[in-house]
């Protein structure tokens, strides 16, 4: 999570302090309506017993990333690496990270989960094939993947991207992907959020 520089806080718990005390006067941006971004803002909202801020959608990360460096927006959770120039720059600062641990980039940043606990939002990335494709085939696929993950030339370009590789069993996606649809679906009614 991203704040302008110039907002006064240092900290989750400020942000979310300050939307409480000045309910509808902070911004957030995302890349568009239901967007990950969004929906994650969403989630925290509801883990923090809800505050008032107003959603600015954007035609993508950069744009909503250049929206909170320029004031226009107060914060975003966008993507490691979307995040990055802003912070070098800066014009943003880091008040948290949403993914469980505190992220090899931001080592001093803490996690959303440690004043929400089970927080989590990441990004992530999968490779996935046709449902009638052979397990065999899948098998092959999986190994495959997991060599080039252990490849220390790829994983330093993969975190060098913001990006922490990690692979796993095709059961093990299978379940985290449904666990996934479960949870934003979840967020999605509760939060109304329907796509136009």
């Amino acid at each position: 999570m991203i704040v302008n520089a110039e907002l006064p806080v240092k900290t989750l718990k400020e942000l979310i302090d300050l939307a409480k005390g000045k309910p509808g006067t902070l911004h957030y941006a995302t890349p568009g309506l239901g967007s990950s971004q969004h929906l994650a803002v969403e989630l925290l909202r509801t883990m923090a017993g809800g505050f008032d801020v107003t959603h600015l959608p954007y035609r993508g990360s950069g744009p909503g990333v250049t929206a909170v460096m320029s004031g226009e927006a107060s914060f975003m959770m966008p993507a490691t690496p979307s995040a990055l120039p802003g912070i070098r720059s800066g014009k943003a600062r880091a008040v948290a990270v949403t993914s469980l641990k505190r992220h090899p980039d931001f080592p001093d940043v803490p996690s959303v989960a440690h004043t929400y606990p089970g927080y989590e939002v990441v990004s992530w990335y999968g490779l996935s094939a046709p449902a009638a494709t052979p397990k065999p085939v899948i098998d092959v696929l999986a190994a495959a993947l997991r060599k080039a993950l252990a490849n220390p030339d790829a994983v330093k370009a993969l975190m060098a991207a913001g990006m922490e590789p990690a692979a796993s069993t095709p059961e093990e996606f299978g379940a985290f992907i449904q666990a996934e649809i479960e949870k934003w679906t979840k967020v999605t009614r509760q939060a109304n959020i329907t796509m136009n």
